[in-house]
Parts: C-alpha cells; sequence; structure tokens
C-alpha cells in the first residue's frame, strides 16, 4: 500500500493529479490481491491501470516537447516498452490466473512508479520550473528598451508609440484570451461528450444487468412471468448497444478519440458474443454458470470506459467526479452479482463448496468501492450516497443480507423468500442507476459554472477594449447586443419552461451558429417536455385502468368481496405467517339457508339484494384483521388471524344473532334469512410444509357446514383439525 505525501510531490499540479491517480489504482490492485479476489477481478484493475498509464504518458510527453526534454525520443520508448509490459502481464494473468503472477506483476509497478516520480518527472518539473526564471530575463530586456526609447525618442512620438503599443498589447491580449476561451469551450464540449458515453455505457450495463439477471432467475426458477419479458429486455439492450456503437463510431472519427476505436471494437465483438449466447440460451443449452461469466465480463468492460475520460485535460474536481462516478458503478456491479449469488442460494436451500466465500468477497468488494468513493467524491456526492444509505431501498436490501447470513448459521435458508430477495437488490440496482442519474446532473452543474467563469472573463476583457479604443468598443456593444438578447430571450423562455409553460416559441431568425444550435435545442427540449407530459398523463391513465383491472380479478363483482381466488392468496399469506408465528387461526365457512328458495319465490333480482346485505352484514361483524370472502354462491368465508376457537366461536354466535335479526327490504317486503356457519380452529404444528394446509381448512369447515345442514341450521359446527 502506497501512501501519498508531500515528499512525492514534484511541484506541477497536473502531474501530481496524475500520480495521486496512479497511486490509487495500484492500491486498488493491491487490496485485490490481498482479499484473493477472483482473476477477472485483478485483471479489470489492470485493465484500468493500463488505461491510465496511457494518458499519463501522453500528457507527460506533450510537456517534455513543450520545454524541450533531452533524450524525448528514449523516454517515449521506455514507455512504449513499460505498457507492453503491463499488456504481458494481463494475458500471463488470464492465462495462468496464479496469483504469484498478480504479486509480480504489483511489485513491478510499484518499483516503477517509485523510480518514476523520483527520477524522470522529478527531472521533468525542474525545466518546467526554469521557465518563470527565463520570462525575468525576457522583462528585463523590455525595461532595457523602454530605457533607450526614453532617452532618444522625443515625448510626442513616444506618447503615439505607448498608444500604439498598448492598443496591440491589447489587441494581442484579446486574440490570446479569444483562442483560450475557443480552447476551453472545446475541451468543455469534449468532457460532454464523454460524460454522454459514461450515460450512454451506465444505460447499457444497466439493461445487461437486467437481462443478466432475468436470464439466471428464469434458469433457477422456472418463472414464467420473466420468461416474458426477457424478449423485451433484450429489445432495450439492443437499443442501448446500437446507441452507444453509434456514438462510439462518431467520437473515433477525431484524433482525439482514436484511443477509443480499439474498445469500441472489442465491445461490439462482446455483443456478437451475446447474440451467440441467447441462442444457446433459447436453446437450453447454456448454464446459469456460463451466463453469468458473459455477462459479468461484458459489463466489466463496460466499466473501465469511465477511466477513458481522463484523456481529456480537466481539473481534479472533474477527474475525481468520475472516478467516483466509476466506484458506483462498480459497487451497482457487485449488488447484481451478490443478487443473483443471494437468490440461487435461497432458493437451493444451502450453501455449496465456495458459495460463502464468494457471498462474502462480493460485500468486501462493495466496501471497497465506497472506500474508493470516498476518497474522489465531492461533498455534493458523498451527501446524495448518504441520502441513498436511508432509503428504503438500501434498508431492505441489507436487512435482507443479514436475515440470509443469520439463516445459514441456523440452518433455516429455505424459511427466506427468494422473490423478495431479488425484488429488494432489482430496487436497489434501480435505486443506485438514478443516483448516477444525479451524479450527472452535478457535473454538469460544474461544466456549466466553468462556462460561466469563461464568459465572465471573457466580457471583461471586451470592457477593457471599449476604455481604449472606440472602434473596438462600438464593435464589443454591437457584439453584446447580437449575444445576450437571444440569450435574454432564451433565459426568459426557459424560465417560463421550469414553471411549466410550454407554448414559447423561439422564431427569431438565426445565424448558423452556436445560439441558433441552442434555440434549436430549445425547442427540442421544450417539445420533449410536452411528448413526457403526454406520456406522464398516459401512463396515469394506463396505471388506473390495471388498477381497476386487477380489481376486478381479485373482487366479487355483485359483493365487493374478496373473490375465491383471492381469498386463497390472503389466506396463503396469512397461514404462513401464523406458522411462522406459531399463532392460532380460525376459519368460518358461512351458508345461507334457503337461499334457493328466495330465488323462487321473490326472483333473482331479490337473492341478488339478500348476498348484497348478507355481505355487508359479514364485513361489519368481522374485525379490520379478518379476511372476508364470496365463495360461490351463496357461501362466504371468514378467516380470522390469531383466533384461537374460543373466540372464534364468540365471534360466530355473534354473526348468527346478527343475520337472525336482519331485515331485508325488496319491493315493500321485509325478508328474514338464518345461515348455518362450519368452523374450524389451525394451530401450529412442527410439520416440514404447509402445503395443502388450506385447502384441508376449507375441507374440514365445509364438513362441520354440512352437519350444520343436517342437525337443524341457523347454527355454527366445529371441525376437528387433526393433530400430526
Amino acid at each position: 500500500m502506497i501512501d501519498w505525501n508531500n515528499g512525492l510531490s514534484v511541484g506541477v499540479p497536473e502531474i501530481d493529479d496524475d500520480h495521486r491517480s496512479l497511486i490509487a489504482l495500484i492500491n486498488r490492485l493491491s487490496d485485490a490481491i490481498n482479499e484473493e479476489q477472483e482473476a477477472d477481478a485483478i485483471e479489470a484493475c489492470l485493465g484500468r491501470l493500463e488505461v491510465y498509464t496511457h494518458q499519463h504518458f501522453h500528457r507527460e510527453e506533450l510537456l517534455m516537447a513543450s520545454v524541450n526534454y533531452a533524450d524525448i525520443t528514449k523516454h517515449v520508448e521506455q514507455h512504449r516498452k513499460f505498457t507492453n509490459q503491463i499488456k504481458k502481464f494481463r494475458e500471463e494473468l488470464l492465462a495462468e490466473g496464479s496469483k504469484l503472477v498478480a504479486e509480480k506483476t504489483l511489485d513491478l509497478l510499484t518499483n516503477w512508479l517509485i523510480n518514476h516520480i523520483v527520477t524522470e518527472d522529478t527531472k521533468l518539473a525542474q525545466l518546467i520550473n526554469e521557465e518563470p526564471a527565463k520570462q525575468g530575463a525576457l522583462k528585463k530586456s523590455v525595461q532595457h528598451l523602454v530605457k533607450l526609447f526614453v532617452e532618444h525618442i522625443p515625448f510626442a512620438n513616444r506618447i503615439f508609440i505607448i498608444a500604439l503599443l498598448s492598443v496591440l498589447i491589447l489587441l494581442v491580449d484579446s486574440a490570446v484570451n479569444f483562442n483560450k476561451g475557443y480552447k476551453k469551450s472545446q475541451q468543455l464540449e469534449r468532457v460532454e461528450q464523454l460524460y454522454a458515453l459514461t450515460h450512454i455505457s451506465g444505460k447499457l450495463i444497466h439493461h445487461l444487468q437486467a437481462e443478466r439477471g432475468m436470464s439466471i432467475h428464469i434458469l433457477n426458477s422456472k418463472n414464467g412471468l420473466v420468461k416474458n419479458r426477457i424478449e423485451q429486455q433484450r429489445l432495450e439492450s439492443d437499443s442501448a448497444h446500437k446507441e452507444l456503437f453509434n456514438y462510439l463510431n462518431g467520437l473515433t472519427v477525431k484524433a482525439e478519440y482514436s484511443i477509443l476505436k480499439l474498445k469500441g471494437e472489442q465491445l461490439h465483438n462482446r455483443y456478437k458474443a451475446t447474440l451467440q449466447l441467447r441462442k444457446s440460451f433459447d436453446n437450453q443449452t447454456v448454464t446459469s454458470q456460463e451466463l453469468m461469466k458473459h455477462y459479468t465480463g461484458f459489463i466489466e468492460e463496460l466499466l473501465i470506459l469511465a477511466d477513458l475520460m481522463t484523456v481529456v485535460p480537466m481539473g481534479n474536481s472533474l477527474n475525481n467526479a468520475i472516478l467516483a462516478d466509476a466506484s458506483i458503478m462498480h459497487y451497482k456491479e457487485k449488488v447484481g452479482l451478490l443478487r443473483a449469488q443471494g437468490s440461487k442460494v435461497i432458493e437451493r436451500g444451502y450453501f455449496e463448496l465456495g458459495d460463502m466465500e464468494l457471498f462474502f468477497s462480493l460485500k468486501g468488494q462493495q466496501k471497497m468501492s465506497i472506500t474508493d468513493f470516498y476518497r474522489t467524491s465531492s461533498e455534493v456526492q458523498a451527501k446524495q450516497w448518504r441520502e441513498f444509505k436511508s432509503t428504503p431501498a438500501f434498508k431492505k436490501s441489507a436487512q435482507l443480507e443479514r436475515r440470509l447470513v443469520i439463516a445459514w448459521q441456523q440452518g433455516e435458508l429455505n424459511k427466506l423468500d427468494s422473490q423478495l430477495w431479488w425484488d429488494s437488490h432489482t430496487n436497489k440496482m434501480s435505486a443506485l442507476q438514478s443516483l448516477l442519474v444525479n451524479f450527472k446532473q452535478n457535473r454538469l452543474t460544474i461544466i456549466n459554472n466553468n462556462r460561466t467563469l469563461q464568459v465572465q472573463a471573457l466580457y471583461l476583457s471586451s470592457f477593457c477594449l471599449l476604455g481604449l479604443v472606440c472602434l473596438i468598443s462600438l464593435f464589443s456593444v454591437l457584439l453584446y447586443k447580437s449575444i445576450t438578447q437571444p440569450i435574454r430571450k432564451l433565459t426568459h423562455a426557459l424560465n417560463l419552461l421550469s414553471t411549466g409553460n410550454r407554448t414559447v416559441h423561439l422564431t427569431d431568425k438565426l445565424a448558423n451558429d452556436d445560439l441558433k444550435e441552442i434555440s434549436l435545442a430549445y425547442e427540442l427540449c421544450r417539445s420533449s417536455m410536452l411528448r413526457a407530459d403526454y406520456e406522464k398523463e398516459l401512463m396515469a391513465r394506463n396505471k388506473r385502468r390495471v388498477e381497476h383491472y386487477k380489481e376486478l380479478s381479485t373482487t366479487d363483482h355483485l359483493t365487493s368481496l374478496n373473490n375465491r381466488r383471492q381469498f386463497i392468496a390472503l389466506s396463503t399469506a396469512e397461514l404462513e405467517r401464523a406458522a411462522r408465528y406459531k399463532n392460532p387461526l380460525s376459519l368460518l365457512y358461512i351458508d345461507i339457508d334457503h337461499f334457493k328458495q328466495v330465488n323462487d319465490t321473490f326472483g333473482h333480482q331479490c337473492g341478488d339484494v339478500v348476498l348484497q346485505v348478507f355481505s355487508d352484514l359479514c364485513t361489519s361483524t368481522a374485525r379490520t384483521s379478518d379476511i372476508v370472502a364470496r365463495l360461490g354462491g351463496e357461501e362466504f368465508g371468514i378467516l380470522m388471524p390469531e383466533t384461537n376457537l374460543s373466540n372464534a366461536k364468540q365471534i360466530a354466535d355473534r354473526l348468527l344473532q346478527n343475520i337472525r335479526a336482519l331485515p331485508i327490504k325488496f319491493e315493500g317486503e321485509v325478508i328474514h334469512v338464518t345461515a348455518s356457519i362450519g368452523l374450524v380452529e389451525w394451530q401450529y404444528q412442527n410439520i416440514d410444509s404447509l402445503y395443502n394446509e388450506l385447502d384441508l381448512l376449507l375441507d374440514i369447515a365445509d364438513s362441520a357446514l354440512y352437519e350444520a345442514k343436517k342437525s337443524g341450521r341457523d347454527h355454527f359446527e366445529v371441525g376437528n383439525y387433526p393433530c400430526k
């Protein structure tokens, strides 16, 4: 482990920032080796280190050229040789996967970095720091020249020359500032492009994680619902890959992005392999381990893209923000792997050899990712992470992870719900994706702040020219007006847009420049928001429709009670809960006496009224925790959690009394009915499975109901639950 200290500083901020990042990457590799992580994780660390080393050498060679560094060609050859050495170690690690190769690589990297800082970069820093001395000599020469002007040139001529020189200096300074601003704008544009690349690759990672999870879930659980969703998920993954591939092709056209061309080809080959793997999956000729290995490798390749962003020179805060994003993306990937591992173990009901080590290894990698995150995150990012840790999605997954460890220790893994485990970690991954989107917005805010500072600097330079040169002042005023007027209109339109007003159009004719592009972007944003408003309303409408259909599928249309299917579902859950906490549970099976005579005498419409009034009475008599349902025809059921036989008898007796006293009015007639009830109590027993327990309870209650009918109706009979 290498700790950064001031003794390693060479006094050049750009070089020191690179050294800090290199030390962080080597420390991460050291942690991976010491924790005996898998070869894939160590190889991924080497991949990120290789990319960043290449970028460091590129920046260093530019600095060497700027100060005429001696033997620069020799050093460039050494850089290439070292980069090839890292590639060789990666190949050896992939071929052998031994800890010895990894430790050998770590020793080489550590020795090289110390030697590199102490020798090569220290000499380079000395040459860079010698530049101010040269500038001082130039200043003395200028002063000597001014003295000659004073001694040999008349005053009037000196005024003219000074004025002319002042104007020329200001013009040159203005030209230099403009050039700097232009380069800064290009730099910010490149940073935005690479941020977009990170966002697009992050979206593909998210879809691949979902596709991986669904595929493995299908293999492990044979879930038909997931099978129906896998095709849609594949389409989303394909769309995200197409977007990323097209974006990479657009970037690699430019020289500064040539390093991405190879990565784009590698990712495209991965995608082709994914298409082939899908066919094997559909033909059921692939294992879950092969799926996990392929998708995880694909995602690791995509995660390396975040490291490639540092090829663009930028401030330390932006560089740290990128590294912080990469740490959260790695953390999210470990959550996905932990989701699959935990679900497999829960469904299997026991840990196989190596499962527990992998489980705790993934937990350790999560902690390492968060440690890296805290090293590089800003205060805003750290605050957002702390807020995320207090969300229900994070707490629920952490609680289930603790419960899994306890259940493993107590040998009760079969009591855990794998679907609950899966859903909670899926929700956590979705929340992490939203957190990354928030991080992106924060980074864009940093870029916009930099742009604001740049614009302010240009304005200051323009106002200085206004005071000395009238022509330049007039031109600056015109330029100022030509820039600010469209911007103010755009600002006004954006302010209205932020309040929900989507009606403002920007119709002014503009030249084919950036302002026109901004205006077009505003119109595109406005139309997108209008479309989003419509889609939001459409989604709300669809949601209401789905809820309505769901209610129809679980509710009896005549009585508004639970139907038999919903009663079975709710009662099964209550039975499981009663078994878990060893609580009693009772069931009332109710049938209206002589209901056919009511239909025959007064008609089916009257029968419907009787059923509705009767169901209302059952609901009002039952407790809020009871489950009331119409089981069919004139039969009703009431499941009473945490109710023993004695209390159930009281409730049944009270219900019978209420039924006898119930007046049912129909077309001037008052009808009275009675009911018979079959009652059964379920108590906890040490049984292996609750399979068919509810059917058994219903059969016993139905038999008791039959006995009540035989013995005169209008009372309840108690069924005997068999002891096991």
